[in-house]
């Protein structure tokens, strides 16, 4: 696909899930973004590959290379996500979100940020409508709650 600014190229799987997607800039060559992606038996990306490429004699160089990695729990829903943009494990896969619960109709409960920070959601009894989030901030005392009309 072309547009004024460049071009982006995308490559899929025998499953037919996105595995890449290349963009070029115009004004940028030499030059290339790409992004790879990862997915699980089950069709849930686990990872996503940022790439940044020179070309150097005609040959791709890394000058910019980082990950976000997912996880899941035995019931397929995401369990936690982390990245080597704030750390230096490409791996990591609890630095952002490290642990998430579900209510029964797959609506978020508890999220546990990778600084231990913690949100949980507050639902009406009759309609499952979201009416609170509370943050637990690190210090227990300082906790922010905001409520949802």
């Amino acid at each position: 696909m072309a547009d004024g600014e460049g071009s982006t190229t995308y490559s899929y799987n025998s499953f037919r899930q996105l595995e890449s997607e290349t963009r070029t800039f115009t004004a940028l060559s030499g030059n290339y973004y790409k992004l790879n992606y990862a997915y699980n038996v089950a069709g849930q990306t686990t990872q996503v590959n940022y790439g940044i490429y020179t070309l150097s004699g005609g040959t791709p160089v890394y000058s910019f290379n980082k990950n976000v990695n997912y996880t899941y729990n035995t019931v397929s829903a995401l369990g936690g996500i982390g990245t080597d943009l704030i750390g230096s494990n490409p791996s990591a896969t609890t630095n952002v979100v490290s642990s998430a619960t579900f209510r029964a109709n797959g609506a978020l409960n508890v999220l546990t940020y990778g600084n231990g920070r913690r949100l949980t959601m507050g639902y009406d009894q009759q309609r499952s409508q979201p009416t609170s989030m509370k943050v637990d901030m690190v210090k227990a005392s300082n906790i922010v709650r905001v409520r949802i009309k």
